[in-house]
């Protein structure tokens, strides 16, 4: 049976061929690639991904897009599917995994970010995790940043009550910093967690994560009611209903060049946006708190929008 590793590319091949040919030269497992990528505006990336998936998969590769009327139930070593739309994390990993439901030869699936690297041939022991460790609905391993030395502490996160959501919205109204996030981070609160071999945790990171194909579509996949962000949240409350439970297994470990500490990423109004609303889905839809709570949400959550707004509305800068 086959792994199927699903890698979401949008307007950046460079990653994603570099993350390809990182598990091309470390694993070890059977594995199916499915690319897809997510509404890409830069058309030569498209053409740079086909050819380079081309030349190194030959025969045993297949590109089509999303509105192709058949797909072969059985895939092919690498399989490129073109959207026309960039529907976000959700819903693009979901459109992989309607592939790889389809195929019989697969029975568990990787997501993974194409900024992640391979470093070591971890997909046999983790395989091996999520069969033995009770009741495990995702497994992951460790995430370093590009030095190789750093942690990545967001692979190992505490879920977030209202009441952290409420303070930080007052918080970030006034500019304030809170450690409400750093404080969620098992690795960071406990480091001594490094030295055991596997831990519960609640939120795994989306960036590499492996699960059964099996229970993954029986708990509907991704909500697709996300844009950006709390994909990992709204999967946490699935699968606690389920009475199942999410690993890291600190051992095993990969690169996540996306946390790198020197990384500059320039903020995005829209963006912003979109996390924010993902935010206010989750706690909507899976939150659920009482009314008094959701109200205080609600007030501390559009002046927090509102004071991000309007400075850049009043710079013409929206």
């Amino acid at each position: 049976m086959y792994i199927s590793i699903i890698i979401l590319n949008y307007n950046n091949s460079y990653d994603t061929i570099n993350c390809i040919k990182s598990v091309l030269n470390y694993n070890t497992y059977p594995v199916k690639f499915i690319v897809v990528d997510n509404g890409s505006s830069n058309l030569n990336v498209i053409e740079e991904l086909d050819f380079f998936l081309k030349e190194t998969f030959q025969n045993d590769y297949a590109k089509f897009d999303e509105f192709s009327p058949q797909h072969s139930l059985i895939l092919k070593k690498a399989t490129f599917l073109v959207s026309k739309s960039n529907d976000g994390y959700a819903v693009g990993n979901n459109k992989g995994l309607k592939l790889a439901y389809a195929d019989s030869s697969i029975d568990k699936v990787l997501i993974l970010n194409n900024d992640i690297l391979f470093i070591e041939d971890f997909l046999p022991e983790l395989t091996e995790r999520l069969k033995t460790l009770p009741n495990a609905a995702i497994v992951s391993p460790l995430l370093l940043k590009k030095d190789k030395k750093e942690i990545d502490y967001t692979c190992a996160r505490k879920s977030v009550g209202i009441t952290e959501m409420i303070y930080q919205n007052i918080c970030y109204t006034f500019r304030k910093s809170t450690n409400v996030d750093l404080n969620r981070c098992f690795l960071y609160k406990e480091p001594k967690l490094l030295k055991k071999q596997s831990l519960q945790i609640d939120l795994p990171s989306g960036s590499c994560m492996l699960f059964s194909k099996k229970m993954f579509e029986k708990i509907g996949s991704f909500d697709p009611g996300t844009f950006l962000y709390y994909e990992e949240d709204i999967l946490c409350q699935k699968i606690k209903k389920e009475g199942m439970v999410n690993y890291i297994c600190p051992q095993l470990r990969c690169v996540h060049l996306g946390a790198a500490s020197t990384k500059k990423v320039k903020f995005s109004y829209s963006s912003f946006m979109k996390s924010r609303e993902s935010q206010r889905y989750y706690v909507h839809n899976f939150m659920k708190p009482n009314f008094i709570g959701l109200m205080i949400y609600e007030l501390t959550r559009i002046i927090f929008n509102f004071s991000v707004w309007l400075p850049l509305k009043l710079k013409n800068k929206i």
